[in-house]
């Protein structure tokens, strides 16, 4: 058996073997690997030697690599680097299939294939392949561009091209040059073909057409929630004239969804900047292709492929092993699992119709990837959907058990789990469940950074009915969600009090607002005076000077600084994950405070007895102590609680420390030189604690 599988691999002219075909806009060529295991190197083959067609260089030169379920495969776009062009029509492509065996010694095989152009190019082409973007354009003689330019610079909604037409004009030389059109949608970038091939991107002149390539995610193109754009124009001058060339591209990079039986794939009917005057666009074809062939409507009707639009969106579906895909299967601790992948083909003819009926087409075409994972999980909608399968027909499912909640099929079904049973084709069937992120069997993980983790044990109880024979599976699922940040919080001042206005988190339940280790409720806010208002949007929270949690620093005889802190914690842990303070200045006649470190400050004014006390004069209970700052009204004391004569009380849970500032009165001569006597006065500072610090004048 060895020996005949060690023959299999190196018999290249086996049927089978390696397979070629000439596609109507690319060269296809792929090998059975499943005997040898081992991937094969593509190498071209020029004149002067060979060049090795790795992933770091393919999407660059137009080339795409793909292994799957044991068959690797190359796509070589007509126009790929080292493709032999005849006039645009007929495509020479030489190659060597380099494999090696299982003693490591290499096995070259060499195929020549010469393609001739099937279906007739269109003014503008545009490829939207899995590792690259492709544009080709007609040169002037075929379809005049300066035309196509005149067209978009009489456009009222385009507004970067003529821009760059004055770029162009300014800096164009003989050598062809490349613009961008940059992030910010307003600067202009341009670089000759050997720089723009240094940065990855590939220009090629061909006998009738302009070539542009580039890899996604570029230094400049454009990421949108599904689209990615590349503003680029091609210039040169030719004799008194600029030659202008819109090599613009857009392409969807949005994946496909599996909602647990049906594939799905959207698309932008057109975007800009491909056009931007829709009143001259005409839509003529829109096609799905399967196997590199597109397909009528009754085909794809019986492979059970949808296509369809709304509005401005096309859609496209397909089931679940549908026709045209591939099932993959594998064995992970002894569980059997199996997806499905299928690579369609999306293309959209189009026309920029002028006024005397003449047109130019433009041919967009996506290479669509559909994928369904065997746990599908949707950020979006914050669900878990769990395929189980496949099983044949006499396994049924009796019961789940999500993390400590075991429930009947039944039960399940009446607490509004969505179950239900998936027949295939091929008569098997297969299970599928959801679970929303925040049922209560969901576990809640915050990790930092934004990302929150959903997790759940799911065991199935099924049984094979003939036999009556029960059996387990269990499955342990997880998502991450990338914007679960705590809520953001702003702050301000106002002359008597703070406001905290606090954001509602996307996650609801997953964040706790916290006065001190408190979490901040109504009964709370009632408690300690607070004021606390909710809406849809936020939160707001005011505290009054002077209520519980404020700290006062900075204490002068005219004012103070007040702080308040409010925490953001995860409600689960308790875990505190960000501070808010605020500080803010408040003025104040009087002010009795104490601090955490036994620290009272008093200030008092003397001008409530007739005539006024000077506040000089005025002392603690213990006559050595005396103010810290004064002015022509007021007196600044500031001293510990076990000093200058205080008083300690005890009651019933709570401790009074009481003292007074004092002024017995004296003579004085006043400002007329006469002898008076002051007036009495007594300021009484009490400072009550049970819990807590708390000031209260008396």
């Amino acid at each position: 058996i060895i020996v005949w599988l060690h023959q299999a691999v190196l018999n290249f002219n086996a049927p089978g073997a390696i397979e070629t075909e000439c596609r109507d806009r690319y060269f296809w060529v792929s090998m059975d690997v499943g005997f040898a295991g081992h991937v094969p190197r593509f190498e071209a083959v020029v004149e002067n030697g060979v060049h090795i067609i790795s992933e770091a260089h393919a999407s660059m030169c137009g080339y795409t690599l793909n292994n799957l379920n044991g068959q690797a495969s190359l796509r070589a776009s007509y126009f790929s680097c080292y493709t032999e062009n005849k006039n645009d029509s007929n495509f020479i492509f030489k190659l060597n299939v380099v494999l090696t065996d299982h003693t490591g010694r290499e096995n070259k095989h060499s195929l020549t294939e010469n393609c001739t152009l099937p279906v007739d190019w269109s003014s503008k082409e545009i490829l939207c392949e899995e590792n690259y973007i492709e544009v080709g354009l007609c040169k002037a003689g075929n379809v005049n561009p300066v035309r196509y330019a005149d067209v978009v610079l009489s456009d009222k909604h385009n507004t970067s091209w003529p821009a760059a037409l004055a770029f162009a004009q300014r800096s164009a030389i003989s050598e062809w040059q490349i613009m961008f059109l940059n992030q910010d949608f307003q600067s202009l970038d341009a670089m000759s073909i050997s720089d723009a091939r240094r940065m990855g991107y590939m220009l090629d002149s061909t006998p009738n057409r302009v070539v542009f390539r580039s890899a996604y995610n570029q230094t400049h193109s454009i990421d949108g929630i599904a689209v990615e754009v590349i503003h680029a124009t091609v210039f040169f001058r030719r004799k008194w004239a600029v030659v202008m060339l819109d090599t613009s591209a857009a392409c969807t990079i949005a994946p496909s969804s599996f909602d647990g039986v049906i594939l799905h794939w959207r698309t932008p009917k057109v975007m800009t900047p491909l056009m931007q005057d829709f009143s001259r666009f005409v839509s003529r074809s829109i096609e799905l292709g399967a196997h590199a062939q597109l397909l009528d409507e009754a085909t794809r009707k019986t492979m059970g492929y949808v296509l369809g639009e709304d509005g401005q969106v096309v859609h496209v579906s397909m089931p679940f092993g549908a026709p045209g895909g591939y099932r993959m299967s594998l064995v992970e601790n002894n569980v059997y699992k199996e997806s499905y992948k299928a690579f369609l083909c999306y293309e959209h003819i189009y026309s920029h119709v002028f006024t005397d009926d003449t047109e130019i087409q433009t041919r967009h075409r996506h290479r669509v990837i559909f994928f369904s994972p065997l746990t599908e999980t949707l950020p979006h909608e914050e669900v878990f959907t769990v395929y189980l399968g496949s099983f044949a027909s006499d396994v049924e499912l009796i019961a789940i058990k999500l993390n400590e909640n075991y429930l009947s099929v039944t039960d399940a079904i009446q607490q509004h789990y969505f179950i239900t049973k998936i027949p295939h084709t091929n008569g098997t069937h297969g299970f599928i469940i959801k679970v929303p992120f925040e049922d209560k069997s969901v576990n809640k993980v915050y990790l930092g950074e934004g990302l929150l983790q959903y997790s759940v044990e799911i065991n199935y109880t099924l049984n094979i009915i003939k036999q009556n024979d029960t059996f387990f599976h269990h499955v342990s699922v997880v998502a991450h969600v990338n914007d679960a940040f705590p809520p953001d919080v702003s702050a301000f001042c106002t002359a008597q009090s703070i406001i905290f206005r606090i954001n509602h988190p996307k996650q609801a339940g997953l964040w706790e607002v916290c006065v001190g280790h408190q979490a901040l409720t109504s009964d709370l806010s009632r408690q300690e005076g607070y004021i606390l208002k909710n809406d849809s949007q936020s939160m707001t929270l005011e505290v009054p000077l002077f209520t519980s949690g404020y700290i006062h620093e900075d204490i002068t005889l005219r004012n103070f600084v007040g702080s308040f802190e409010i925490l953001i914690r995860d409600s689960k842990t308790l875990e505190i994950h960000k501070r808010i303070t605020k500080h803010c200045y408040f003025q104040s006649e009087e002010l009795t405070v104490c601090s955490t470190d036994g620290m009272m400050t008093v200030v008092a004014t003397t001008t409530k007895t007739w005539p006024a006390v000077p506040p000089s004069s005025t002392t603690l209970l213990d006559r050595s102590c005396r103010p810290k700052a004064t002015d022509e009204t007021r007196v600044l004391f500031s001293f510990g609680v076990d000093t200058c004569g205080t008083r300690l009380m005890f009651g019933e849970g709570y401790i009074v420390y009481e003292n007074e500032v004092i002024s017995d009165g004296g003579v004085i001569i006043d400002q007329e030189s006469a002898i008076t006597r002051e007036s009495k006065f007594r300021y009484l500072s009490i400072y009550e604690t049970d819990k807590y610090v708390k000031i209260e004048l008396g």
